[in-house]
């Protein structure tokens, strides 16, 4: 059996349920693999960040984010051990605007124009 784990982890399992007025939650986490908590003990420190920002999405700043800090069990060659992770939870709330703009407003100008097209006398086509 061989499993590779890699230093962090992104899930944010998208709900488009109320979209385009949908909150994303999200979670980040960071771990060493198979290393001892004894040896490397992972931990948040006044943690800060630049602003992130997003045409589509808000996105929760740095220092919002709910931010955990545990022990796991892993078994190592020499039997169960310990290992240090660090948590961050944050959210992303979507901007309808951005939809409407993006896909609402432009197929309904391409409908519209469209339609004109059917008005232009065809004396007048070159």
């Amino acid at each position: 059996y061989f499993s590779e784990e890699h230093v962090s982890h992104f899930r944010c399992p998208f709900d488009y349920t109320n979209m385009p007025f949908d909150s994303q939650h999200c979670k980040l986490t960071f771990l060493i693999p198979d290393v001892l908590d004894s040896v490397i003990k992972l931990q948040w420190v006044d943690v800060e960040g630049e602003k992130m920002s997003n045409a589509e999405w808000v996105i929760d700043q740095v220092k919002d984010w709910r931010k955990y800090q545990r022990t796991i069990e892993f078994m190592s060659a020499f039997g169960p051990a310990n290992s240090s992770q660090l948590m961050a939870e944050f959210t992303l709330q979507r901007r309808p605007a951005f939809l409407v703009n993006t896909f609402i407003v432009q197929a309904s100008l391409f409908y519209l124009l469209s339609w004109v097209g059917l008005w232009i006398d065809l004396a007048s086509v070159p």
